[in-house]
């Protein structure tokens, strides 16, 4: 097995797989995904289309032309791709597109700060993220239109700030963020940002994570099922790769 594995990794060729969706099918194909090199179109399929015709024009370099090609990719995204990926957001319709982008956040922390800046960076390169400041949340309920929302993003962004877990609607979008997020069929990823908090704060229910979630416990109780998907949701959210702001808002 580790003959095949070292013969693989050395082999200057672009591996297809077609319909495989899945690391469990990886490791019953072989012996590992490492096996394979690292997913650098992240299961982008007009992403692997632009990759594989650039280092189609390195056919006739050696190995390490095509590394040095890899790891540039890594740093700085092609243009061909950010192109390609541009023209399927501009082909979407417009309801598709206002609500490509949903930001899940609490308002008294950044609205003013770190999300008006987010906004105006999205806007700036045409992005629009869904906004629901004037008419969507209603208190701390759910209403249809954010409900809606929520099931067809694309993406999530969630910035945990002090405050966010005082919200039990922040909480209750959480939630329904990470449901999302686990359904192969629809291909949601989620961003948490921790804006000013420690991760490890709210995995370990600390500071005020830890004030804002023992609040809760004392008003539903500690045992109750809402408690426990809330605990689940966050502990969940911190293991997605993101984006640590210990100063500034950017």
């Amino acid at each position: 097995m580790t003959e095949i594995e070292e013969k693989l990794q050395q082999k200057k060729v672009l591996l297809v797989l077609d319909d495989v969706g899945d690391k469990d099918q990886l490791e019953k194909l072989a012996g590992g995904c490492q096996w394979f090199g690292p997913d650098y179109a992240k299961g982008l399929p007009l992403a692997l289309k632009v990759i594989g015709s650039d280092l189609a024009t390195l056919h006739e370099e050696s190995l390490e032309d095509w590394k040095m090609a890899m790891e540039e990719y890594e740093k700085t995204p092609n243009k061909k791709i950010q192109d390609v990926l541009k023209i399927s957001y501009d082909n979407l319709n417009h309801n598709a597109k206002q609500i490509f982008l949903f930001i899940s956040f609490r308002g008294e922390d950044t609205r003013y700060t770190f999300i008006g800046h987010l906004r105006r960076e999205l806007g700036r390169r045409r992005i629009k993220s869904f906004n629901d400041d004037k008419n969507m949340r209603i208190g701390e309920s759910f209403s249809p239109a954010l409900s809606k929302a929520i099931e067809e993003s694309k993406i999530f962004i969630v910035v945990f700030s002090e405050n966010y877990a005082s919200s039990t609607r922040c909480l209750d979008e959480l939630v329904r963020i990470i449901e999302r997020s686990k359904m192969k069929e629809k291909k949601q990823l989620v961003y948490p940002v921790f804006y000013h908090v420690d991760p490890s704060d709210i995995r370990h229910e600390r500071n005020s994570f830890g004030k804002h979630m023992k609040a809760h416990e004392n008003e539903i109780g500690k045992e109750s099922q809402r408690m426990q998907d809330w605990r689940s949701a966050l502990s969940q959210a911190v293991d997605f790769p993101g984006r640590h702001i210990t100063t500034g808002y950017v």
